[in-house]
């Protein structure tokens, strides 16, 4: 079920409980009020999960927004790709743990950096993360990884 069915069912549970009373105008009304939002609920919540959660149940995305990442189903193996420019394997930290795949990515600016006089700096430095669920054939003991030209890759073999 739900997040957002399971909100709007608990704050009209209290409505239903005095439904058993005598029906007046009053609560006739309030009952329709409390209809329109639980669809208001339903359709904000919908539309979040739309938005935020892929429509497969082999994986989800994250909140953290970013790296953004392709998920790719291929004959024997899932293959998960993320645009990483300018960072080094050493960068990279990637790991399984209750089924879960999670992507560290720690960048510093470099001391020498300090001593110029920038105008402007936009280049992200800093931490990522990203964590995937991984579907129940994959066998996440055994995935590998590659960084090249930019792009992080992660094969991760599907269970005989």
């Amino acid at each position: 079920m739900r997040v957002g069915a399971l909100i709007a069912s608990a704050l009209l549970l209290p409505l239903f409980l005095f439904a058993s009373s005598p029906k007046n105008d009053e609560f006739d009304a309030m009952l329709r009020d409390m209809m329109k939002m639980q669809e208001q609920m339903n359709r904000i919540f919908a539309e979040f999960n739309n938005k935020y959660f892929l429509n497969d149940d082999r994986f989800f995305n994250d909140l953290s927004f970013s790296p953004k990442s392709d998920i790719i189903d291929k004959k024997g193996y899932y293959e998960v790709k993320l645009n990483l420019p300018g960072y080094k394997d050493a960068d990279v930290d990637v790991k399984v743990k209750d089924n879960l795949l999670n992507i560290d990515v720690k960048s510093q600016y470099k001391k020498e950096d300090s001593a110029n006089n920038y105008i402007k700096r936009e280049r992200f430095v800093g931490s990522l993360h990203k964590t995937l669920l991984l579907p129940s054939d994959a066998d996440g003991d055994k995935l590998t990884t590659s960084l090249k030209d930019g792009v992080l890759s992660i094969k991760i073999p599907k269970k005989s």
